[in-house]
């Protein structure tokens, strides 16, 4: 069930959930490919913003497959379902940082086991998140992103290599090293251009435009943000529900420092951008302007 990727990566997103729902729904096939279908559809929902949806089926997808004969699809359920029980504090309290912490364990233990090189990247990515989210600690977390993003370039997994240059990049930015925050983002930025990920691509500028706002840089902000939403639209993508934290609001903020004409202009060119020129921009020299 990896083709969900394809819907991910090239959209639309819808077009893979309805697949995947009308396959579930038949009821048919073994526990293993039900269960990674159910991670799969768990995907799909949570890059299009559907926070429930993604839990319940991650949540559905982990008995089908614990214990079972497919050790690496259980080493990705155990990480799918840390991985909401983590973000569900994010979204609304009540986090469990421990089972979190235990479930992204037994991921990175069966991955050790199974010498997936992979696996290991996620699950250490994941153990991070919960040090840098759940422990508060964004500092002690850099060391677990930095070895997951070894090893994702170690093994030329770009896809690894760009989730674990966003841990670096929200570790170093949450740590105060906003110049190294913009390296990281500005790396991940390129591997999800060359890779045509243009979900992954708009994520990465959102994510810029609110390093941008940190910075003071609220012109750029307003333009990164219209070029994004533009791009956005056009892919059909939502971004995940994680977005709010990481992001916040950075539109608000250019608002009550330049003001509302010139955040409308600013969004307005950035819409207007040719998406050729997207990149180039973000890769400008920043100073406030």
């Amino acid at each position: 069930m990896a083709l969900w990727r394809f819907w991910q990566q090239r959209g639309p997103m819808w077009e893979g959930r309805r697949i995947l729902d009308r396959l579930l729904a038949t009821r048919r096939g073994t526990d293993t490919v039900r269960g990674r279908a159910h991670g799969a559809a768990g995907g799909i929902a949570w890059w299009e913003g559907d926070f429930e949806a993604a839990r319940r089926h991650y949540e559905a997808a982990l008995p089908l497959l614990e214990h079972g004969d497919d050790r690496l699809a259980e080493a990705s359920a155990l990480y799918d379902v840390a991985f909401v029980v983590l973000w569900e504090a994010v979204l609304g309290g009540g986090l469990d940082a421990d089972r979190a912490e235990e479930l992204f364990g037994r991921s990175l233990a069966i991955a050790d086991g199974l010498g997936d090189r992979r696996g290991r990247a996620r699950a250490l990515r994941g153990l991070g998140q919960v040090r840098g989210i759940a422990r508060a600690d964004a500092a002690g977390a850099l060391p677990l992103f930095r070895e997951s993003l070894s090893i994702a370039e170690e093994i030329g997994d770009r896809w690894e290599m760009n989730e674990s240059v966003i841990a670096v990049g929200n570790g170093l930015r949450f740590s105060g090293d906003l110049a190294g925050a913009k390296r990281a983002y500005l790396s991940g930025i390129d591997l999800m251009a060359e890779a045509a990920n243009t979900p992954a691509l708009n994520g990465l500028l959102f994510l810029l435009a609110a390093l941008e706002s940190q910075m003071g840089n609220h012109e750029r902000v307003v333009r990164l943000w219209g070029a994004a939403e533009a791009s956005r639209e056009a892919s059909g993508a939502i971004a995940p529900p994680s977005s709010a934290r990481l992001i916040g609001d950075p539109v608000g903020a250019a608002r009550a420092a330049i003001g509302d004409v010139a955040v409308e202009r600013g969004l307005a060119e950035g819409r207007a951008m040719d998406p050729a020129a997207i990149v180039p921009y973000a890769h400008a020299a920043g100073g406030s302007e």
